[in-house]
């Protein structure tokens, strides 16, 4: 289509002299495929857009890829011939193959995307493979449009939430994976109910951050 949209433009440019040709899409395909508006043009002369429509339609005449033109309150309508554009369509597809649709928007630009970063102390679920698969179709949307992309998964293994199921795994023994979500829901509950608990939490993050071998361990 913007084949069809520069030609459109050259054609007008050439036949009526008219100079800064904004094109836009009608808001119901019956009632075109690409307009024109004539309003510029129109305060610009001093004249009715609608009849400056009209006046465009007669000078440009016949478009071998138009089908047809209507002018519709100021606009100018042209309807592009379906056999014409599919042929263009799928002689832009063989040429551009895997990168037809692209409008290299991101060439020489980078973008750093980082997803998914599930919790270490709980099961991966539902919830967290949809982050993965949105964070994966950003990238590759953004590869498709040019964009270098560096992708990161960021492993938070340390914070308030891991000093929260040390603190609830305190006095347990023999604690398997599939026992943390159950440790951290009821340390979750305790601190609700008793929230100095909380003071124990940052506690131990602060002692952490100050290297002690005990928190560590």
């Amino acid at each position: 289509m913007q084949e069809f949209q520069k030609k459109i433009i050259e054609i007008i440019k050439d036949r009526t002299n008219l100079q800064n040709i904004i094109l836009t899409t009608p808001p119901k395909s019956e009632l075109g495929d690409i307009a024109i508006p004539c309003f510029s043009f129109a305060k610009e002369l001093k004249r009715n857009p609608t009849e400056m429509a009209k006046e465009i339609k007669e000078s440009l005449g016949d478009i071998d890829f138009i089908d047809g033109m209507q002018v519709t309150g100021g606009y100018l309508n042209f309807f592009i011939n379906k056999r014409i554009l599919a042929e263009e369509i799928i002689q832009e597809i063989r040429t551009k193959k895997e990168s037809y649709g692209s409008l290299k928007s991101g060439v020489g630009k980078k973008a750093l995307i980082e997803h998914t970063s599930i919790n270490p102390n709980a099961s991966p679920h539902v919830g967290r493979a949809r982050n993965a698969m949105i964070g994966d179709v950003i990238v590759r949307l953004l590869r498709f449009e040019g964009y270098v992309v560096d992708t990161h998964y960021f492993v938070n293994d340390v914070g308030k939430q891991i000093a929260m199921l040390v603190l609830g795994a305190k006095g347990k023994t023999d604690i398997s994976f599939d026992d943390l979500l159950n440790i951290y829901v009821d340390i979750n509950n305790k601190i609700e109910q008793n929230p100095k608990l909380e003071n124990e939490v940052f506690s131990l993050l602060n002692r952490l951050e100050n290297g002690d071998d005990e928190v560590k361990k």
